[in-house]
């Protein structure tokens, strides 16, 4: 059993997931670290993403563009994006990993706008990539609601 899978199984019980899911869930985690770690960076730190999330991510894309930083507090980047989505015409809301200058993928939410093509970002972190998915409508109202 390789050290990733241990790791994996080790998070699968914390979180309290059901045994005969763990085979597939560790697959799909499997899946996104390969998925960052072929973009760029050295490391992942994954977060408690679930099953849907991941394969909402399996299915994401790199954002480009030219980052811009929005006022926000440090590490409060869902609450940050939650605040800016309310009622600010152009700002989307993203969920994925960011890639910090030391290599490592952490996760993340921050801010787009795809006409003008760039990333917002809230925090005071910099980080040089970013891969996720696009919340729908629905999932933004959700998500603004929850954070």
């Amino acid at each position: 059993m390789t050290t990733m899978n241990k790791y994996l199984i080790k998070k699968f019980r914390e979180y309290s997931r059901l045994e005969e899911s763990a085979e597939s869930y560790i697959g799909l985690e499997g899946k996104l670290v390969e998925r960052l770690l072929s973009i760029s960076g050295n490391d992942v730190k994954l977060g408690r993403d679930t099953e849907s999330e991941i394969k909402r991510m399996l299915d994401g894309k790199e954002f480009k563009g030219k980052v811009v930083y929005l006022e926000g507090e440090p590490n409060r980047c869902h609450a940050n994006v939650a605040k800016r989505a309310k009622g600010t015409k152009g700002f989307n809301i993203a969920s994925g990993y960011a890639l910090s200058d030391d290599g490592v993928w952490y996760s993340h939410s921050w801010g787009f706008n795809s006409h003008k093509k760039c990333v917002f970002e809230t925090t005071k972190n910099k980080y040089s990539k970013y891969y996720g998915y696009e919340l729908n409508k629905a999932e933004t109202i959700d998500f603004c609601s929850e954070n």
